[in-house]
């Protein structure tokens, strides 16, 4: 979650990045600060159909491929961005942008729903009586609302370390089975 909301905090600062500059966009492009402003209208603008597009494609190619596939778009076009030879080619660009950045979003959020779903399906199935059947989850969630935050803290360590050292673990095996073969 902590990972979504930076990319949204990112996301955010990109869309409005232009807005506190622009008597220097105007200066360098020749054209008034208002007229500036479209590179932070454009940008907004083009966001509503991008939802479009990239929602239904996150749903028929998956979460994890929409957030690689807008990763990889976004940052030619912002770089883009960077190197706009005129101020049409610059609001252009920032069109772009917006149309490339809600797919960010579609696999995010879908990734966020996902594990507050999954978080729901694991209090209903396992249940949550303490010492018997409460997960690794649930007794983080636990002390969190007990404010009980470096228990939780504690918990989650331990719940990423050994989450680390199984990937760590099947990263070797995969790599000695690779090495047999």
């Amino acid at each position: 979650m902590l990972g979504f909301l930076a990319g949204a905090a990112a996301m955010f600062a990109v869309m409005y990045s232009t807005q506190a500059i622009l008597p220097e966009i105007g200066g360098h492009y020749g054209v008034t600060p208002a007229r500036a402003g479209l590179t932070v209208s454009a940008l907004v603008l083009a966001i509503i159909p991008g939802t479009w597009l990239w929602g239904p494609l996150s749903d028929r190619i998956g979460r994890r491929r929409t957030l690689i596939l807008s990763s990889a778009l976004l940052v030619p076009v912002s770089l883009a961005v960077a190197a706009a030879p005129g101020f049409g080619w610059l609001v252009a660009l920032r069109a772009l942008q917006g149309l490339v950045m809600p797919g960010l979003l579609a696999g995010g959020v879908l990734g966020f729903l996902r594990a507050m779903g999954d978080f729901g399906a694991t209090l209903m199935v396992a249940g949550n009586i303490p010492g018997r059947t409460q997960t690794m989850a649930m007794a983080i969630y636990d002390r969190v609302q007990a404010n009980d935050t470096a228990g939780a803290n504690q918990l989650a360590v331990i719940l990423t370390s050994i989450g680390f050292g199984l990937l760590f673990l099947v990263i070797r095996l995969r790599e000695r089975g690779s090495a047999n073969a």
